[in-house]
């Protein structure tokens, strides 16, 4: 989080705007990256208000609000979807002990304390987290038998199983039996008001397919010195912060390690065919600039295809499928596993490499339409867009001004096919953070 943000300054706006008592469920304040409260019925509106006057957003329960390279996070849960009788509800709000320095918030009683880890980590199948394992500690610091008063309440809490889970794996170290754990969930998931039939259902489809969210693509793309790599650290800062389990990914079509092994012999062996060897043709009309051939076998490579288009065609294809090959590899663990992976790099900068390289020739407009239909689908693309001057003042070292001016119309040219989105990259890089990250957001709920 930024200078100024944290869990602390939220508590300090959600405290002085209600006159009931809140309860802070998760990690206090300022320890916690966000604000997680139990809020009385009577007292959601008047909160939910007072947050949208400051700046947050909502989706259901979680609030957001972004600000520089940073966010804010608040849930707001209305008591009354605990499904706990009124008597027990009350007793929750009687029992919590306030936090030192505020009015209206406070943490749960040493028992509620257990009986809220109980119902939330029951069915899970890892050890209990640090943060967890310290609440735990806290509450049996506060009284000793803890675990007996939360017993007694179990029945009221639907919370028999998930309670006897969080004991074993506090006191273990290891999570509970799976079967425990399923039990646990079935009850949870009866507690939240599901029918008996359809916890059944969910409980074993969580045991046998514990992660069932797939994971999806941020694509940030534009010319080098656009700040993409910037801006890709940034939102992957951001949404762990959210909880989303998010990191970064870089590629680049021409420096694929697979290509390189697969186009060296075939250069060398284009080089010792007859008539391969001279100097490579001027560009084709609509060609950039390809840069200075790296050996004698590039210049032999590119002469060739320059006089059988064919031959471009095959090899281009060959780049395209080699570099989707390897984004797939790269990818698709990542996404088996619920990750959000921000793609510094992406379809559409491939699509203009292959421009650029290849230009009007035959076989290109083939090779971008396979990257684009087998790579797989970003949930958004961001395209950071600069004057050439500006990428050149940041990066003078790879590209020359006038390069980078044909890449950057090449860019333009491929900005509708994937739906990209353009954004003023001379912007600050704090607004650029906040709007990257509030669209992805929006997305992703």
């Amino acid at each position: 989080m930024t200078e100024g943000m944290g869990s602390a300054s939220q508590a300090e706006l959600v405290d002085g705007c209600v006159d009931r008592r809140l309860i802070v469920f998760g990690s206090v304040p300022p320890e916690g990256r966000d604000l997680d409260l139990l809020v009385p019925d009577a007292s959601v509106q008047q909160l939910a208000a007072t947050l949208s006057a400051a700046g947050f957003r909502s989706n259901q329960e979680t609030w957001v609000r972004f600000a520089g390279c940073g966010v804010e996070a608040i849930d707001v849960v209305a008591a009354s979807s605990w499904r706990l009788p009124a008597v027990e509800q009350e007793r929750l709000f009687a029992d919590a002990v306030p936090l030192g320095g505020r009015r209206h918030l406070a943490r749960p009683g040493p028992a509620h304390e257990l009986l809220i880890l109980a119902r939330r980590l029951g069915a899970d199948p890892v050890p209990i987290a640090p943060r967890h394992r310290a609440r735990i500690e806290a509450a049996l610091e506060a009284r000793p038998d803890a675990w007996e008063q939360a017993g007694a309440r179990t029945r009221v809490w639907s919370a028999r199983h998930g309670l006897a889970a969080l004991r074993r794996a506090y006191e273990t170290a290891t999570p509970a039996p799976a079967a425990t754990r399923m039990r646990a969930r079935h009850e949870a998931l009866r507690a939240a008001g599901h029918g008996a039939a359809r916890a059944n259902a969910a409980a074993l489809r969580g045991a046998l397919l514990p992660n069932k969210r797939r994971g999806t693509i941020v694509a940030i793309s534009g010319l080098d010195g656009s700040g993409k790599t910037t801006q890709a650290d940034a939102l992957a800062a951001t949404l762990r912060e959210l909880h989303h389990d998010a990191g970064v990914q870089w590629s680049r079509i021409t420096y694929d390690q697979s290509l390189q092994v697969i186009a060296r012999p075939v250069k060398l062996a284009l080089g010792r065919l007859p008539g391969s060897h001279g100097r490579a043709p001027p560009p084709l009309p609509g060609d950039p600039a390809p840069g200075p051939p790296r050996g004698p076998e590039d210049a032999a490579a590119r002469a060739l295809r320059a006089r059988h288009p064919t031959l471009n065609q095959v090899w281009v294809g060959i780049v395209a499928g080699v570099h989707v090959w390897s984004l797939r590899r790269s990818l698709m663990g990542h996404l088996r596993r619920g990750r959000v992976v921000v793609r510094d790099r992406y379809v559409l900068d491939s699509a203009v490499e292959l421009r650029q390289l290849y230009g009007a020739r035959r076989g290109v407009g083939f090779a971008i339409g396979l990257v684009r239909r087998l790579s797989p689908p970003a949930l958004v693309c961001f395209w950071l867009d600069v004057p050439a001057e500006v990428a050149y003042a940041r990066k003078p070292e790879q590209f020359t001004a006038d390069r980078l001016a044909a890449r950057r119309t090449l860019y333009e040219a491929e900005l509708e096919p994937v739906g990209a989105i353009r954004i003023d990259g001379t912007r600050p890089r704090e607004e650029i953070c906040a709007v990257i990250a509030s669209e992805t957001w929006r997305r992703l709920s």
